[in-house]
């Protein structure tokens, strides 16, 4: 199982910890009002902060225009006939997003996030289950590493990952023969979920790219969920299992004993349909796991 890190293994609901000010020229209020403009148009979760700190300054709202998203790379719009960019910083350490007035290096938004409760003891459920686990983040290579230890060992990661270098990821993990699940939440999973053997994804109200490439989608942010799924599945295919095998077995059984004449075909008719409802009312069972 591979795991994306933000809105995944994290809450995915980070809040700006620190606005670094690198021009004299705008203030905090300034910057936040023009970033709250532009970033209310995306659904990346640190997007979602920045809206968040702007709307509890309660700063004023004004429009923008010619909003251009690119996955993995950032997202630009005009404002008052100036184009503003924002984009993940290329040596930060942690979550962060640098702003840009043109090619003009501007401001620096800080972010923390905290990890789902229960993250940690589900992981090592799911390895004594003998499941490898993988952290494909676009995270740093220190804010991951930090993740890892927390979580505990024999965890693979791969860090600074774009959406292209988490399909490649997979691809290579597929050569080696392994049948993969990927756990994510945003439109930068999108792809690695739809190349997955088993796409999952974390979505509250939002019907993003990310749930369309899904097999699996979570209503809420609960980890355990990813839990609930495996269970989910292999009880599934052990009952559907059990109805193929007994179903076949007592009506190959049953037309062995017709073909010899101890059952008459009136009685054969009304067996077979008895052992389609047996097998119906066993696959029933599925609803109610528990």
């Amino acid at each position: 199982i591979i795991f994306d890190k933000t809105g995944t293994i994290t809450l995915g609901k980070p809040t700006i910890s620190a606005i670094e000010l690198l021009d004299k020229e705008f203030s905090e209020k300034d910057i936040l009002q023009i970033a709250e403009s532009i970033e209310r148009h995306s659904l990346h979760p640190l997007a979602k902060a920045i809206v968040l700190k702007a709307k509890n300054a309660k700063v004023k709202h004004i429009q923008a225009t010619a909003i251009d998203e690119s996955i993995g790379k950032g997202i630009q719009g005009i404002v008052a006939g100036k184009t503003y960019s924002f984009s993940k910083p290329k040596q930060q350490e942690g979550m962060a997003i640098d702003m840009y007035l043109g090619k003009k290096h501007i401001a620096r938004f800080l972010f923390e996030d905290e990890m789902k409760q229960g993250s940690k003891a589900i992981v090592k459920k799911l390895q004594k289950l003998g499941i490898e686990i993988y952290i494909f983040t676009g995270d740093k290579e220190s804010a991951a590493k930090k993740l890892v230890a927390t979580l505990g060992e024999n965890i693979a990661y791969k860090a600074d990952c774009s959406p292209e270098d988490k399909k490649k990821g997979i691809e290579q993990l597929r050569k080696q023969g392994k049948t993969i699940a990927m756990v994510g939440d945003g439109i930068n999973d999108a792809p690695a979920l739809a190349l997955a053997d088993v796409g999952m994804v974390f979505s509250n109200e939002e019907q993003t790219a990310a749930s369309e490439a899904a097999d699996i989608i979570f209503l809420g942010g609960d980890f355990s969920s990813v839990m609930d799924a495996l269970f989910i599945s292999r009880n599934t295919i052990r009952i559907a299992l059990e109805s193929i095998i007994s179903g076949i077995g007592i009506s190959v059984l049953g037309m062995i004993f017709a073909a010899l004449g101890y059952i008459p075909p009136i009685y054969g008719a009304f067996l077979q349909e008895g052992i389609d409802v047996a097998v119906i009312l066993n696959a029933l069972r599925t609803s109610r796991y528990r």
